[in-house]
């Protein structure tokens, strides 16, 4: 079983060992991140960073979307059921869900390595909670974007493609990555 791709998605097939590596450039103090997702499951890991800063975003098996960051855990209020599209949005300031302010976290770490592991949990893929589903498109900007921001972008939906702005979004300039699922040269399917 391997990663598949359709149109500008990428399907994750199983929870096993599939995953893509990508190179950021690094982001301390403020920043977003930003996925539009697809979980088939719930405790599967979106995204896995080593050592420092932010280490892991995913889903719990409770419903919601949960931060694991170097000492310390923040878990959003709203609940979701595998096969739910979501967008999530990391920013300093917090989290948001599907355009929605879903949990307050003051100066949350930035992504201080240079690469990330998108649809993975752990250093070497966590076998049990790698990503079961989908992912159309993963974002981040060298700013905490605004809450109307946030509102824009999920209203655009998933197949916008933020280096333009449109009405209140306007941090097209501070995009630094964007990954719209369109390539697959740099996906690591083990």
């Amino acid at each position: 079983l391997g990663l598949q791709q359709s149109a500008t998605r990428l399907r994750f097939p199983t929870t096993t060992n599939n995953y893509v590596q990508a190179s950021i450039s690094p982001v301390g103090g403020n920043f977003t991140l930003s996925y539009w997702v697809q979980p088939f499951s719930l405790h599967t890991g979106l995204l896995y960073q080593s050592t420092s800063g932010l280490q892991q975003l995913y889903t719990h098996s409770s419903g919601n979307v949960q931060v694991y960051a170097i000492n310390n855990t923040y878990a959003g209020s709203e609940s979701y059921t595998a096969g739910d599209w979501l967008h999530v949005v990391l920013t300093t300031d917090g989290l948001y869900v599907n355009g929605v302010f879903d949990e307050a976290k003051t100066g949350a770490p930035g992504l201080s390595e240079s690469g990330i592991r998108i649809g993975a949990d752990a250093t070497s893929p966590n076998t049990n909670f790698g990503f079961n589903g989908i992912i159309a498109s993963v974002a981040i900007w060298d700013e905490a974007i605004t809450a109307s921001e946030v509102s824009a972008l999920y209203a655009q939906g998933q197949g916008y493609d933020p280096r333009s702005d449109t009405g209140n979004y306007t941090s097209s300039a501070n995009l630094i990555n964007l990954w719209l699922m369109d390539d697959l040269a740099t996906v690591v399917d083990r």
